[in-house]
């Protein structure tokens, strides 16, 4: 399955100065990253779902998704970024980098009045969050100016080749999460960990998730589901002192290896996958791993690096 998404941030009505930016993409197929831009009227996220998904929010998608679908795995995924502007407001700079991400999973099912069953939560640590100043550092990581845009292939690991499915789906959980596990009995509680910057991202990545959180009107948690992550490379961006007259294209491709249910429209496009080749699979981590983190957007124009 490819799927392909176009999504435009621009800086809020209002605002003046310069803005700036902070996104990832994610390896998920119902909703491929988010960004965090910050201007002269404050702070907003942006969530990137994947539009040929029907829904309008990921329970919806979820459910139209696995409709499909028993199983699933990453097979690619890139984002090609372009800043729009007139030619006397194209200020600005971009780092990308592409670094590990293990988001941190807690089980905070302990008992049995949770409707939904026992499945893990999961949040992200400070250090899996994009940052300016920390992509920088990483050994591949590309600075360049902002009027240059970006293509950012994403880096593919081992983990990619694992196959998703209902059974290992799990919750959202914010630093703002408390699971009181003992119907509201004093010290019957156990917290999920903490995001840093909670006030900044809200629910930092899947805005359209409802957090997993403890109900004490029905005695039981509430929240919901999504894809477990793909692969456990993922990518930041980060742009800085943006013209206020400038907004910020991305365009979204990703491709998932997909196996079907019986009764699915798309039984008929089945076939076989290609055979195992190890040889080629050590030659792709060997050459992945030398490339930069990202390049200029026109290095992913048709033809003309012969690429």
């Amino acid at each position: 399955m490819n799927y392909q998404s176009v999504y435009t941030v621009s800086p809020r009505s209002g605002a003046t100065g310069t803005w700036k930016l902070d996104g990832q993409l994610i390896p998920n197929p119902l909703s491929f990253g988010a960004v965090v831009q910050t201007d002269s009227v404050g702070t907003a996220l942006t969530e990137f779902v994947n539009t040929q998904i029907p829904g309008d929010s990921h329970p919806q998608r979820l459910s139209e998704f696995l409709k499909e679908f028993t199983r699933w795995r990453l097979a690619y995924a890139s984002v090609t970024i372009y800043q729009d502007g007139p030619d006397l407001a194209n200020q600005g700079t971009i780092v990308v980098c592409q670094k590990p991400v293990k988001p941190v999973v807690t089980h905070p099912v302990p008992m049995p009045m949770v409707a939904s069953g026992y499945r893990p939560s999961f949040t992200l640590n400070a250090s899996d969050l994009p940052n300016y100043e920390a992509s920088q550092a990483m050994p591949n990581a590309y600075f360049g100016k902002s009027r240059e845009g970006a293509y950012i292939p994403l880096k593919l690991t081992r983990t990619c080749q694992k196959w998703h499915s209902a059974s290992d789906l799990v919750y959202q959980a914010t630093a703002s999460a408390i699971i009181d596990y003992d119907d509201g009995v004093a010290g019957g509680r156990a917290d999920i960990p903490s995001v840093a910057q909670e006030e900044v991202l809200g629910q930092y990545p899947f805005a359209s998730v409802n957090d997993l959180h403890y109900n004490p009107e029905i005695s039981t948690l509430c929240g919901s589901l999504t894809s477990n992550f793909c692969n456990d490379n993922w990518a930041d961006f980060s742009f800085r002192n943006l013209s206020v007259q400038s907004s910020v294209s991305m365009f979204f491709r990703f491709g998932f290896e997909c196996q079907l249910q019986p009764t699915s429209a798309l039984s008929p496009h089945l076939k076989l996958s290609p055979p195992s080749d190890p040889l080629a699979i050590s030659k792709y981590f060997a050459v992945s791993r030398e490339l930069k983190d990202a390049y200029p957007a026109d290095h992913n124009d048709l033809g003309r690096y012969g690429t």
